[in-house]
């Protein structure tokens, strides 16, 4: 759903309000009752004063004249506009949440993802290196050449020299 919000309170789109003298008239009802709310009206005292303004002007009269106690129970029981933003409030915050847990989601999963192929390589090389170590030290117990050792373990005779030693100082 694609919706396009347009701002039609009094002083807005003008292009819209000439096209549409209807839509026009409606802003200048609302802006009227506004108007009288922040002069300290009650919501039904300003709207009462709104629709004789704009009866008075010649303003929505052909509906406000006729319908006048529907359109004044209309706005009272259905619009309070402090609600309704509240409600978008809400929506809204709600909406980010979720976003934002998504999000983190994503973001965790990624990185756990990470850490957790760090630290299984990290366990890996050490467990490769402890089997090596521990085979190192039982071809040499065996009286197998250092040489030989290096070949089977796929490392250099130097390498190999230093983990013997390492087995060495260990059991001394």
């Amino acid at each position: 759903l694609v919706v396009r919000v347009v701002n039609i309170n009094r002083g807005h789109n003008k292009e819209l309000m000439d096209c549409c003298g209807r839509l026009r008239d409606y802003s200048v009802f609302v802006d009227r009752m506004r108007e009288y709310r922040k002069q300290g009206c009650s919501v039904d005292k300003a709207i009462d004063r709104a629709v004789e303004y704009c009866i008075e002007k010649d303003i929505l009269k052909d509906v406000l004249l006729p319908m006048r106690a529907e359109v004044k129970k209309m706005l009272l029981t259905e619009y309070d506009e402090k609600k309704v933003m509240r409600m978008f409030r809400r929506e809204g915050v709600e909406e980010g949440r979720r976003e934002g847990l998504e999000e983190g989601r994503r973001e965790g999963l990624e990185e756990g993802k990470r850490e957790g192929y760090e630290e299984g390589k990290r366990e890996g090389f050490a467990e490769r290196d402890r089997l090596r170590n521990r085979m190192v030290a039982c071809m040499a117990q065996n009286g197998v050449p250092v040489e030989e050792i290096a070949e089977a373990a796929d490392l250099s005779v130097e390498e190999a020299e230093k983990i013997l030693e390492g087995n060495r100082s260990k059991t001394e």
